[in-house]
């Protein structure tokens, strides 16, 4: 799975001050939320998976942001995306920042 980040490399990267962002993702199909990472010097976003390579899959978004400060500090750039039936766009996606 390519562009990808385990727990314990984002805590490490976290503790360095090297992210720049996490951007959780609603996933109704799975019944949760995901979370991409943005990291300084990589273009890309990265999937967080657990140690076997799994996507990372909270059910609840207040234990997703409990988590996120309890294991990485204060990250500044939270965008969070919202899949659903409808949006003003018709797209099913909202995002806040």
């Amino acid at each position: 799975m390519g562009n990808t980040i385990t727990e314990s490399g984002l805590v490490l990267l976290a503790r360095a001050g090297a992210v720049e962002a996490l951007h959780p993702v609603q996933r109704p199909r799975e019944n949760g939320y995901r979370i991409y990472v943005t990291v300084k010097n990589h273009p890309e976003p990265q999937l967080l998976v657990t140690s076997t390579k799994k996507p990372r899959l909270w059910r609840n978004f207040d234990r997703l942001l409990a988590h996120v400060e309890r294991h990485y500090g204060t990250v500044h750039d939270i965008t969070v995306s919202l899949e659903g039936p409808t949006n003003d766009k018709g797209n099913g996606t909202v995002e806040t920042g």
